[in-house]
């Protein structure tokens, strides 16, 4: 039914319904009915209910019919409303992945973990994971062998629980830095090999910093000739119920970097990522602007995750968000590293194996999962954006990939979003990749870039990933082939 026969009968509704009151106020009255009464409560005050339900129908479906302004930029970080700051980015030369590393139930290369999303919608019940009546629940637990120095004894308390939960995210993020040892020892020796000859005279001239950040930046970058032709930033993800692990994991950090010629001169940052905002805003600044640099600017993006603790359990079905249906949330985990870097050749003889322009975010007017009609003008709008850097149709080597669950509670828009972009397609192109690792947040963004980088590298084909497991935040990064 159209917009417009749908407040039709909401007129005559409005009709009848003013006729029906002033029938019943007629009949407990016991007298006479006056010509007065009859004009006013017979005709015109129903005239007047069925025009006023009328006019704003019309003004309603005008205003729902009128596009808004979704402007697709990157967030603002910095902001209270992110949704009220979002500068818009642009970008000169691409930004090259020359490694990746991720761990989740899913496993560790791109094809299982792929396999494992599509062939299980949900995972396979946890006997170490309870609910208030005993009974085990479903969660994404990886397979991940925790050394013997990290182990906790039996779980007996609160913060038994909180120590094994460190313990696991501590043991996938050593398993996630193990593959890219070889990768951040060429670029440390390409460090130490390209800093100033006297570093005694300037200790902070050999450090690796994040200057794009403007945090660290010290006096010796604004010179040519004392800068290092390769600055490298390491950064660990965390969203706000993992900070609690922060301390341990750069700790961590900062011992495999002690591995390398110079890397302990590495200053490792951590970033709390308040929302779903966050990491796409820190990956496109880092984009911008070490596209403008002439010398090489190299980010180790880190991140772990994990919700495999009781305390945890007993909490979300505290307030009714556990469960194993759409819309429920089930604990899981993931590990995952991405190296940045604004030159290909920034390690000698190792060619990178994907490259993107940018990353497009924006901000939903409306939660994916409140009641009602979910519209995809905005999903729309990013696509859009994304296509002008770079065409990109869904074929059956392009695929989409998606941080999302089979069953979150955003799979109403993705669907349908897929319906309207490629209606020639089938939705097995779609991969939902949350599937694999639960709603990680923060960690599970990243490690979908790392699996659409992968992906791009063993497809040669381009491949879009999509940031949608948040209700409010939409993200989209366009990974292509790494051109000769």
């Amino acid at each position: 039914m159209t917009s417009k026969w749908k407040w039709a009968l909401f007129s005559v509704a409005g009709i009848i319904l003013s006729w029906m009151i002033a029938f019943a106020i007629w009949q407990q009255a016991q007298r006479p009915v006056s010509i007065t009464e009859l004009l006013l409560f017979g005709a015109l005050i129903p005239v007047l209910a069925g025009t006023g339900i009328w006019m704003l129908g019309r003004h309603l479906s005008n205003s729902a019919s009128t596009p808004t302004d979704t402007s697709v930029t990157s967030f603002d970080t910095t902001s209270p409303n992110p949704a009220k700051a979002m500068p818009e980015t642009t970008q000169q030369q691409p930004i090259y992945i020359l490694d990746s590393s991720l761990i989740c139930l899913g496993g560790r290369d791109l094809d299982g973990v792929r396999d494992h999303a599509q062939q299980h919608p949900l995972p396979d019940l946890d006997p170490e994971l309870t609910d208030e009546d005993g009974y085990p629940i479903r969660s994404y637990r990886a397979d991940v062998d925790i050394p013997p120095n990290l182990a906790t004894p039996p779980n007996q308390s609160d913060q038994d629980h909180h120590e094994a939960r460190t313990a696991r995210m501590r043991a996938l993020l050593g398993q996630a830095l193990e593959s890219l040892q070889d990768t951040t020892a060429a670029l440390a020796a390409q460090a130490t090999a390209s800093s100033p000859s006297n570093p005694s005279s300037s200790p902070q001239s050999a450090q690796m910093h994040p200057g794009w950040h403007g945090t660290t930046v010290t006096d010796t970058l604004s010179t040519p000739q004392s800068s290092p032709s390769i600055s490298i930033s390491i950064r660990l993800f965390l969203g706000t119920a993992n900070l609690s692990a922060a301390t341990p994991l750069l700790s961590d950090i900062r011992n495999w970097l002690g591995t390398f010629p110079g890397g302990e001169h590495c200053e490792v940052k951590l970033t709390q990522c308040d929302h779903a905002g966050h990491l796409p805003q820190d990956l496109a600044t880092f984009a911008n602007r070490a596209s403008t640099e002439s010398h090489g600017q190299v980010m180790i993006a880190l991140a772990a995750h994990s919700d495999l603790d009781q305390t945890i359990i007993e909490s979300w079905q505290q307030k009714g968000w556990l469960g194993g249906r759409q819309g429920g949330k089930v604990p899981g985990e993931v590990a995952c590293g991405l190296i940045f870097a604004n030159h290909k050749d920034c390690v000698p003889e190792q060619v990178a194996s994907a490259q993107f322009d940018s990353i497009q975010s924006l901000v939903r007017q409306k939660p994916a999962n409140a009641s009602g009609r979910i519209d995809t003008l905005e999903m729309a709008n990013l696509l859009r954006s994304t296509n002008t850097v770079s065409p990109f149709s869904a074929t059956t080597d392009q695929q989409v990939w998606v941080d999302s669950e089979a069953l979150s509670s955003g799979a109403a828009e993705l669907g349908q979003w897929w319906l309207e972009s490629f209606p020639d397609t089938p939705d097995t192109q779609l991969i939902r990749l949350g599937s694999a690792w639960g709603p990680c947040g923060t960690a599970g963004q990243l490690a979908l870039m790392v699996a659409t980088a992968q992906a791009t590298a063993a497809s040669a084909q381009p491949q879009l990933a999509v940031m949608a497991a948040d209700p409010i935040y939409r993200s989209m990064c366009l990974m292509r082939p790494v051109a000769a």
